[in-house]
C-alpha cells in the first residue's frame, strides 16, 4: 500500500487474467475477503455468472443488478453519505456541487459532447437547480428537474433569460 498511503494512486484497480477453471475467482474472492476485513469497500461491476452475491450478502454488503428488464433504479441526486466533521453548511455546499457536477456530465452526455463547455447562462442554471433541489423547491431526482425547468420559477427565468433555449 505504499504507493496508495503516498498519495501516488487514487484509487486501486484489478484485472485477473488465466484459463477456464484456473482458479482466477477462488483467488480474487481470496484478496477481495481480506480487504473487506481490512475496512476497504469494493465494486464488482460485471458479475455474469453470479458468483460473487454470496460472499457480498455474506459480508453484509449491497447487491444489485442493473440493465434491461431490471427493477433497480440508481437516482443520480441522490444524496453521498455525510462526512464526520463537516459542518451542515460545508456539507450542503459539498451535495450541491456534487449534485451540479452530476447533472454537468448528464447534460454532455445527452448533448454527445464531452469536451465543450456549457455557457454562462447554462451554468448558472445548473448551479440554480442544485441549490433548488438542496431547498427542496425541485425534486431530487431527473424526472423533478424536468418538472422544474418545465416551469422554472420567475427567479430562474430572469437568471438565465427568457430566450434561453429549453
Amino acid at each position: 500500500w505504499e504507493v496508495y498511503n503516498a498519495k501516488l494512486a487514487s484509487s486501486n484497480g484489478v484485472c485477473t487474467w488465466g484459463t477456464m477453471g484456473g482458479g482466477k475467482t477462488f483467488a480474487t474472492q481470496t484478496i477481495i475477503d481480506r480487504l473487506i476485513h481490512y475496512g476497504r469497500n469494493i465494486i464488482i461491476e460485471n458479475d455474469p455468472k453470479g458468483e460473487w452475491v454470496r460472499l457480498c450478502l455474506a459480508r453484509g454488503g449491497q447487491w444489485f443488478q442493473l440493465g434491461p428488464g431490471a427493477k433497480t433504479r440508481i437516482n443520480p441526486f441522490s444524496a453521498p453519505t455525510a462526512r464526520f466533521g463537516f459542518s451542515a453548511a460545508a456539507q450542503r455546499r459539498q451535495l450541491a456541487a456534487h449534485r451540479g457536477n452530476i447533472l454537468r456530465q448528464i447534460l454532455s452526455i445527452l448533448r454527445g459532447e464531452t469536451s465543450l463547455g456549457f455557457t454562462v447562462e447554462e451554468e448558472s442554471c445548473i448551479d440554480a437547480i442544485a441549490e433548488a433541489v438542496a431547498d427542496g423547491s425541485c425534486r431530487a431526482s431527473l424526472p423533478g428537474v424536468v418538472e422544474y425547468l418545465e416551469n422554472p420559477p420567475t427567479a430562474l427565468s430572469e437568471l438565465v433569460g427568457s430566450e434561453t433555449p429549453r
